[in-house]
């Protein structure tokens, strides 16, 4: 699933109507605090059932939300579940985290050791587009003289 929530919940009615089953996807930082509430309103709204249900999981990067995923087993067919949150919302980012591993300019993008030599030779490579494309709009959509110089020497930096 992509998109925001009134076109999930689109697919989540098409796929009533023709019944097909929701697996969303859950892959990546985040995803996970996402989809789940998606799950949860799929379940106690459309389907009300949760034989065949399925919602892709990950078991990692959790750690930079302030309430992360829980997952308990489900004895009845040994299927692990996610828990509800305990908190409103679909999942709050830690602001150390958000600080860290920002893209391109986290402080972790610009430590080889944390990040590894490709990522590192990438993620260079990556903040020179940037760059590159900021100063492209700066050239192209100029404002006053002194605060086309300031942003300039800011991208520059």
């Amino acid at each position: 699933m992509s998109g925001g929530p009134s076109e999930i919940l689109s697919v989540i009615l098409m796929c009533l109507k023709k019944n097909v089953k929701v697996v969303p996807h859950a892959g990546g930082v985040g995803l996970c605090e996402y989809v789940r509430q998606y799950s949860f309103i799929d379940y106690i709204c459309f389907s009300a059932d949760m034989t065949g249900r399925l919602c892709e999981a990950t078991a990692h990067l959790h750690e930079h939300f302030e309430e992360p995923i829980i997952f308990r087993n489900r004895p009845s067919d040994n299927m692990q579940c996610y828990m509800p949150n305990l908190t409103p919302g679909f999942g709050t980012m830690i602001r150390e985290s958000i600080d860290d591993w920002a893209f391109p300019y986290g402080k972790h993008w610009n430590d080889v050791e944390k990040i590894g030599k490709d990522l590192d030779e990438w993620s260079k490579e990556m903040r020179l587009r940037e760059q590159q494309r900021a100063c492209e709009v700066l050239d192209n959509y100029s404002l006053d003289s002194n605060a086309d110089a300031r942003l300039k020497m800011a991208v520059a930096a």
